[in-house]
């Protein structure tokens, strides 16, 4: 998390918490869902909005259409960050294979 030392600008998807939250609410890691909550507490959250939504419908078709479909929560993440000129981190970098948005894997 160095790059939130360093001042970082961090958007957070509500996908993005959805699918972390969920996760840690499976495991009953109560102490781990209070740090997440605090720390997107720190965060700039972001709402969708129609254009996301449009934007998302759009990079979905384009998905299909080249025959590479990607997850729904891809597919909005990727939509929120690329409207935003926004990059996505993550440690699973190749979800985001062939979808026109900037990635990037924080130590």
């Amino acid at each position: 998390m160095h790059e939130l030392q360093a001042g970082a600008e961090v958007l957070v998807s509500p996908v993005v918490y959805f699918e972390l939250r969920r996760g840690l609410t499976k495991r009953k890691a109560t102490r781990l869902i209070a740090f997440l909550d605090s720390l997107i507490a720190t965060l700039i959250w972001i709402e969708f909005t129609r254009s996301d939504w449009e934007a998302a419908a759009d990079l979905w078709a384009q998905t299909q259409q080249a025959g590479r479909p990607r997850g729904d929560a891809d597919i909005l993440i990727a939509a929120q960050a690329n409207r935003r000129g926004a990059i996505v981190v993550t440690h699973n970098v190749k979800h985001f294979d062939d979808i026109s948005v900037g990635v990037e894997t924080w130590p």
